[in-house]
């Protein structure tokens, strides 16, 4: 049992850790954005909730969606959540 707990500790200890990163360029990226555009110039491209507004929004944002797609999780992480999953009792249907 504590080996399964340390086993679960450690995979949280990874997603988290690969989860970490992203958060930390995503937030590092909107500082930017906010440090160097004015809120004169948002206010003149984006000046209330209208359609034109929304699609300029949707359009400024686009660009950061049509790249790559995330990599798959590392290996390591999907053999130890399998390894933790066949351990797991399987109850009888009730």
């Amino acid at each position: 049992m504590f080996t399964a707990v340390l086993q679960a500790l450690g995979m949280a200890f990874a997603m988290g850790w690969e989860i970490l990163w992203p958060l930390i360029l995503g937030f590092a990226l909107s500082a930017v954005i906010q440090a160097t555009v004015s809120r004169r110039e948002m206010s003149r491209l984006l000046p209330d909730d209208s359609p034109r507004s929304l699609g300029i929004a949707l359009a400024l944002g686009a660009p950061w969606r049509l790249g790559p797609l995330p990599r798959p999780a590392p290996m390591r992480l999907s053999q130890l959540r399998d390894q933790c999953f066949a351990k797991a009792p399987i109850l009888p249907p009730q």
